[in-house]
């Protein structure tokens, strides 16, 4: 299995049992970046832990604060409207 699978399962398992996906934001809003194949992307977590952990160790995201959504909330309406924005 490679890490990125590892990763992906562990993040499922995690949010499946806490019932919450984290996020981060500032004053404008929630950061998206672009990946090397030039497609932008919206940064999500399974603990608060690791969102603190980014903006601890990734200079860009110093200004940021976790920001928690419910499961339902991130399933119901988070991941349409970054389906129809193309993140």
């Amino acid at each position: 299995m490679s890490i990125a699978a590892a990763h992906y399962e562990i993040f499922f398992k995690e949010i499946a049992e806490s019932r919450l996906v984290w996020t981060i934001r500032d004053d404008a809003g929630f950061p998206t970046s672009t990946n090397q194949s030039n497609e932008a992307a919206m940064p999500f977590w399974s603990s608060e832990t690791r969102a603190r952990l980014t903006i601890e160790t990734v200079a860009s995201y110093r200004d940021f604060t976790p920001h928690q959504l419910t499961l339902e909330v991130f399933r119901d309406r988070w991941l349409v409207g970054l389906e129809k924005d193309a993140l």
